[in-house]
């Protein structure tokens, strides 16, 4: 089969056109016409050398993918040879045919695009699994979202519009900060004209935000203000190499998983020193699952 080749890690001019061995399925994964792919950081970096695949996954780019299942393993159900298929991938997503667990792959609705469609499971998948499985935010309340003109972010906005939750956004630029608003946010922040913390503070008449969902880490770890320290949780979505290095994912308790599930106001440590919580790989079946059972009218 065709696929994107990086020989070397370097720049955009790196990715070549090759030949790869067709993937094999195992008894449990489906074969995929590739006919769209996404491009996400990750990929980005792992073009970079700073991102190496998992064990055992291929070496080929890409995290999602969305095209036709043209082989099914033969212990999977609910599928059949031309079904139209997104998934999320460890990798492989940059060429003809990708192989994938059947768990982390979802029937593509009619109305979307299979450009549209490779472009859906890692980031809204990750914003559901963060804002409503972990954070389990609800209607009326407040969530701060960092880096809104993200992909994460996007989608943040659109669910969260959705379930009638209250938006604030921070971005880079104007023009970013204008595209959250035209997309549902209920106020943006331009981050790179002054501290955000005053701004969500007044755009919440001091309360804060009930959700802090950051994909920016570093720094940002340090601005409580902008969420009251009785109810704040905070989740760390994705970390850029070099802006969240302060965070040290192994201190996270096995308490906060409670706390971010009952949102139950006993736990006096929490409340007072919000924490984080850094969803990676793993969590995509958990929360490709919870999509299915939990899913929300949109």
């Amino acid at each position: 089969m065709k696929a994107v080749i990086v020989e070397k890690p370097g720049d955009e001019s790196v990715l070549k056109l090759g030949e790869a061995p067709d993937p094999e399925i195992k008894p449990d994964d489906l074969l995929i016409r590739v006919r769209a792919a996404g491009v996400n950081r990750a990929d980005i970096l792992q073009r970079q050398g700073f991102y190496p695949p998992p064990y055992g996954a291929s070496e080929i780019i890409g995290l999602e993918c969305a095209g036709e299942v043209e082989a099914v393993g033969s212990a999977v159900t609910g599928w059949k040879v031309g079904d139209r298929a997104m998934a999320l991938l460890p990798g492989g997503g940059y060429a003809e045919k990708a192989a994938v667990h059947h768990g982390s792959a979802m029937k593509i609705p009619p109305s979307l695009s299979f450009e549209e469609a490779a472009g859906f499971p890692e980031v809204f998948l990750t914003a559901f699994l963060n804002l409503f499985m972990l954070a389990d935010i609800k209607s009326g309340e407040t969530a701060l979202i960092h880096g809104g003109g993200s992909g994460v972010g996007t989608a943040s906005i659109l669910l969260l519009k959705e379930a009638r939750v209250r938006s604030i956004v921070t971005a880079g630029s104007d023009a970013k900060c204008e595209q959250c608003l035209k997309l549902g946010a209920d106020v943006a922040i331009n981050y790179n004209l002054g501290p955000f913390p005053a701004s969500v503070k007044t755009a919440t008449n001091g309360r804060g935000a009930d959700v802090i969902l950051d994909s920016i880490g570093g720094p940002y770890l340090s601005e409580r203000g902008a969420a009251p320290p009785s109810e704040n949780i905070r989740l760390d979505a994705a970390h850029s190499p070099g802006r969240g290095k302060s965070t040290n994912r192994r201190r996270v308790p096995e308490a906060i998983r409670t706390r971010i599930r009952s949102r139950s106001p006993a736990s006096s440590d929490l409340q007072s020193n919000p924490r984080v919580r850094s969803p990676d790989r793993a969590s995509h079946d958990a929360s490709k699952r919870a999509l299915r059972q939990n899913r929300p009218e949109v």
